[in-house]
């Protein structure tokens, strides 16, 4: 059986070879992910896991919750859920639908929808941290981007500290983009909080895994 570790650096290997065959093909961070989805669904998953975007992850109990946000100072830091809309999501995500942690998604939604009637109040924002098995944050556009791409790496690697067995990914697109200082720090970074980094960039003309 091939392992969720192959499927999705397969997934990622395609979407790079599929931004470099057309220049117009990805215009925004939505098409790639959008992108994206398409292939991972297009893969063979195991069953009982399931691909969704912008999803919140967050940890402890469904009353008091802990998500990703950025402190007074900018730092990225798991934090106390204030509001029910508060914390950042995940650009592409593979979760465990396990029933336990589908109830605790779904006792949070009512929770923070105030809700009542569960035909009414559908939408689930936030999911499990521990049920994230894959999470993938897209960039497509590096100039004056390179503090966002850093803030998408430490939620990334916020996200692998509280589950080491999620699979972390970080994929940067950018034909106008030269190697520079800053690129290759972020890849220094996503080395040691073991997310995997794949940029593709003007002077290599390919994908480049770390």
């Amino acid at each position: 059986m091939v392992s969720i570790v192959e499927i999705v650096g397969e997934a990622v290997s395609q979407l790079c070879k599929k931004y470099l065959q057309r220049e117009i093909l990805y215009l925004s961070e939505s098409d790639a992910v959008c992108s994206l989805f398409s292939i991972l669904n297009e893969l063979s998953l195991s069953k009982g896991l399931a691909i969704h975007s912008q999803l919140r992850p967050f940890y402890g109990s469904v009353n008091s919750a802990f998500i990703i946000k950025s402190d007074k100072n900018g730092k990225i830091e798991w934090q106390k859920q204030r509001k029910a809309n508060e914390g950042a999501v995940v650009d592409l995500c593979v979760i465990d639908e396990d029933e336990r942690y589908w109830r605790k998604a779904y006792a949070k939604a009512l929770r923070d929808q105030n809700a009542t009637n569960p035909l009414k109040y559908w939408r689930i924002l936030s999911y499990p941290v521990e049920a994230f098995r894959v999470a993938v944050e897209v960039k497509v556009k590096v100039y004056r981007n390179i503090r966002r791409i850093r803030m998408d790496l430490d939620k990334l690697a916020k996200i692998g500290k509280k589950n080491p067995s999620c699979v972390l990914y970080l994929v940067v697109l950018d034909r106008a983009a030269e190697p520079t200082e800053a690129l290759k720090q972020i890849k220094k970074y996503s080395k040691e909080h073991e997310v995997n980094c794949v940029m593709v960039l003007k002077s290599t003309n390919q994908s480049l895994p770390l």
